[in-house]
């Protein structure tokens, strides 16, 4: 997997003012695309938050490649906290479907110490305040998402266990907000279900929204009748947490 040539970014979206809360949007698309419609800059800029957009590792780059990415992004955001004038202890992150499996399985795994550059950045927590999923990818491997748990791991059926983020949920786990649709063919609702319920175990704030209709990959879902109402709960959830 060297020499593909990719190398990960962050774009800044930055708001006026000093002191602002910020989030650091992953972007769906199976581990192999990153999908433009779910960037959400102006979506979370309205809401009074900075956002960064993270353009991740994806296929053939497998695992822990993806955590890696987000860990420094996370990271190089909180050491240029001032220049980029937000909060460090308001740094939330917010993905999509695959994007969405890659913040709950980084936010789930904070505390561990990641083979990462070493230098000044790499210094600096790489907690989050809070988890934003929208129709996440949890489990691994589910029926429907076993292409993508390839794109992830390859061959390497042995990883499952570490991936699986449900499984990954510890106490130290940040708050999350998470919606999803009954009708999504692509990633069952019970992957939701299942990180709750993780959640639940381990005392962990989680808040969920299961509509009735929408397809897969809905994004800001303005066209589908009552998952419309998501960005307005979550940013409910977002002053309701004292973020915004």
């Amino acid at each position: 997997q060297d020499g593909v040539g990719y190398e990960p970014t962050i774009e800044p979206f930055l708001l006026e003012g000093e002191n602002n809360p910020c989030i650091i949007t992953c972007p769906g698309g199976g581990y192999c695309d990153l999908a433009e419609h779910e960037r959400f800059v102006e979506l979370f800029n309205g809401m009074g938050l900075s956002v960064f957009v993270l353009n991740y590792r994806i296929a053939p780059y497998q695992y822990p490649c993806q955590t890696v990415d987000l860990k420094r992004a996370i990271k190089y955001v909180r050491k240029n906290a001032k220049e980029f004038r937000i909060d460090p202890e308001k740094i939330l992150i917010a993905g999509s479907s695959a994007g969405g499996h890659l913040c709950a399985m980084t936010a789930a795994t904070a505390n561990e110490s990641m083979a990462l550059a070493g230098d000044d950045i790499d210094k600096e927590s790489c907690a989050v305040a809070g988890v934003i999923l929208c129709y996440p990818m949890i489990v691994v491997p589910d029926s429907t998402t076993l292409w993508v748990a390839k794109n992830l791991v390859g061959d390497n059926e042995e990883l499952y266990e570490k991936v699986s983020a449900e499984k990954l949920v510890t106490k130290d786990m940040p708050p999350v907000f998470v919606w999803h649709t009954i009708t999504d063919s692509v990633v069952d609702v019970n992957d939701s279900l299942a990180l709750c319920s993780a959640c639940k175990a381990a005392g962990v704030p989680c808040e969920m929204h299961i509509f009735p209709e929408g397809n897969h990959g809905a994004g800001i879902a303005d066209y589908v009748p009552q998952a419309n109402k998501w960005p307005s709960l979550c940013k409910d959830w977002l002053k309701y947490n004292k973020f915004i």
